[in-house]
């Protein structure tokens, strides 16, 4: 389990959302995530032993984490509010259309990501109400520009 943290760079993870959902992501299989993160962008890839889709899936995805929190805290929510909003984010990203749009952004000529189906998704999944200020766009921009 440490051994995946290691190699995401969620040891030294701050946050309130981030390092509790990778870490719960890691005892539940990195390898399954990757797989779904993964399923059109790099598929014909072919690496060794140590998988490198694996850790791209979860350096990726603790920088998509880091955005959503940040975006939480720009919104004006206080530690405690966001601390609310850890068991809908892992909902959020365990959604199997999530972990692709989001595998999307490893595509070389992939311009944007769909903030719109995110946003979509997180209404369906019924998860807690998100601030007025929060911005899918502003995540999914910052989160392409990271990967790429």
């Amino acid at each position: 389990m440490i051994e995946w943290l290691v190699l995401w760079g969620a040891t030294e993870a701050a946050g309130i959302i981030v390092k509790p959902i990778l870490e719960e992501l890691v005892k539940d299989g990195a390898k399954d995530f990757a797989k779904d993160f993964f399923k059109d962008s790099l598929k014909n890839v072919i690496f060794g032993e140590k998988d490198l889709r694996q850790v791209a899936a979860g350096k990726a995805l603790k920088k998509f984490l880091e955005l959503v929190q940040q975006q939480l805290k720009i919104s004006g929510l206080s530690p405690e509010q966001i601390k609310l909003y850890i068991k809908d984010v892992k909902k959020f990203i365990d959604n199997k259309s999530v972990k692709e749009i989001l595998g999307k952004g490893f595509e070389s000529d992939r311009e944007s990501l769909d903030a719109e189906l995110l946003e979509q998704t997180w209404t369906q999944l019924d998860l807690a109400a998100l601030p007025a200020r929060f911005k899918w766009q502003t995540i999914a921009n910052q989160y392409l520009a990271e990967v790429q």
